[in-house]
């Protein structure tokens, strides 16, 4: 099992979030929400037809899986959902996805945003009242950083 694999387990544990949001669906939109029973609905957007196709026959009954017409529907689609306890960026448009997080993550609840190592994605600290890395990155792939809004929902220093 990868670090980061590893990480976002122990966090999904100990959070036990029931929404959780997903930009850039994946193995993640497969393994997480089949492996954890407290995971009520795991919405994964989606901008590549294909890849989307290939995963609408394989995900858990607890996926929405959306495929977005549009860059503003990829981004925006999640806002009049209500809030998030678990948001996994890991798609196109990082930035912007992690603004609208920050705006529809839960007060007790983390975005984790992967291939935070790359020199382009560290704006989005400025989103967040609050960060930790997680992982170390390459800077050009790998890397997570956890972001909250609040008191930390759950104990990240020993992650």
């Amino acid at each position: 099992m990868s670090d980061e694999l590893e990480v976002m387990e122990r966090i999904l544990e100990e959070l036990k979030p029931k929404r959780c949001l997903e930009w850039g669906a994946g193995g993640s939109t497969l393994y997480f929400p089949r492996n954890h029973e407290f995971i009520e609905l795991w919405l994964s957007l989606e901008h590549d037809k294909e890849w989307y196709e290939k995963l609408k026959s394989k995900v858990p009954t607890n996926v929405e899986l959306v495929l977005a017409k549009n860059v503003e529907e990829y981004i925006l689609y999640p806002v009049h959902k209500g809030k998030f306890n678990f948001i996994f960026v890991d798609g196109k448009w990082r930035l912007l996805c992690m603004y609208v997080a920050s705006k529809i993550l839960d007060e007790n609840g983390v975005c984790l945003l992967h291939d935070s190592s790359r020199p382009q994605y560290r704006p989005a600290i400025n989103f967040f009242p609050y960060c930790k890395k997680l992982t170390e990155g390459t800077g050009k792939s790998d890397g997570l950083h956890a972001f909250w809004n609040g008191d930390p929902p759950i104990n990240l220093k020993k992650l």
